[in-house]
């Protein structure tokens, strides 16, 4: 038997996702705690945490909200022409792989990184 705590977990990211205030996810939250002790009741009254959130209207996504994705990818894809366009080509291939790519590729995973995390702060102010 689940408890409740994990379906408000995945009530709460999903709530977040549809872009609701912290105070308005807060009340929902409260609202199913206050009347069901258990994942299963859950499900029965109110359907999955998923299905239940599509209940509430999905507001316009905050401003900023992947910017550190899209300039570590505009980031990333300079680097890479600068890199074609100042390293020889045919000298070390391996290594010029290596440093044409790999920071490239640290970039996007960088800023993937702090969007997410972000998006996870989001998800614990509404506790």
């Amino acid at each position: 038997m689940r408890s409740i705590d994990s379906y408000t977990e995945e009530l709460r990211t999903s709530l977040t996702l549809r872009n609701l205030d912290t105070s308005t996810i807060q009340d929902i939250i409260r609202e199913v705690s206050s009347e069901c002790s258990s994942y299963e009741q859950a499900m029965t009254q109110f359907g999955t945490p998923d299905a239940y959130a599509q209940n509430y209207e999905e507001r316009q996504a905050p401003r900023g909200g992947t910017i550190f994705t899209v300039i570590s990818v505009i980031a990333a894809i300079i680097w890479i022409v600068v890199m074609h366009i100042v390293r020889d080509s045919e000298t070390n291939i391996l290594a010029n792989l290596a440093v044409t790519y790999l920071p490239a590729l640290s970039l996007m995973v960088l800023g993937i990184i702090v969007d997410f995390s972000r998006f996870q702060a989001r998800v614990r102010r509404t506790r």
